[in-house]
């Protein structure tokens, strides 16, 4: 099989190239070394979707719902971390109100988040976020960052 580049980035200024598509398009995910290594990995995996969304945009996609595995992965972690931890707790929605009782997140991120992930997860028609996706992955990735 051939990889060719994805006709959609020619459009983007700066991403003609797989370098320069590279050097404007994928976040540094490596800045916080405090990240669980199981985290960190599934971060990595999301981090080469993106990379290979030069060949297929829609990776782009499935790069962003795998920020939200992670985020309930990473919120669940930090939960068990805490002295106090008796027991997980049975979604994401109660991690969320968690992270939000203390201070992880705004109100208005827990909202945006539980709006897309479950349009995401129980989709009523075909949609991409394409271009959406690459802000919501950054955004998801420097939640889960914060937490640690």
């Amino acid at each position: 099989m051939k990889l060719e580049h994805d006709e959609f980035w020619d459009v983007i200024e700066g991403c003609k190239t797989f370098e320069s598509f590279c050097k404007k398009t994928i976040p540094d995910f490596n800045k916080n070394k405090n990240i669980p290594e199981a985290v960190q990995r599934k971060l990595g995996v999301v981090q080469k979707l993106m990379t290979y969304s030069y060949y297929e945009y829609d990776f782009l996609d499935v790069a962003m719902l795998q920020t939200f595995y992670i985020l309930e992965l990473a919120l669940s972690l930090k939960y068990k971390s805490l002295p106090n931890y008796k027991k997980d707790l049975k979604n994401l929605t109660l991690y969320l109100d968690w992270a939000l009782r203390k201070n992880y997140i705004l109100k208005s991120q827990k909202e945006q988040i539980i709006y897309l992930r479950n349009n995401l997860f129980h989709p009523k028609d075909e949609s991409i976020f394409g271009m959406i996706a690459i802000n919501v992955i950054k955004v998801n990735v420097e939640l889960i960052s914060n937490l640690f």
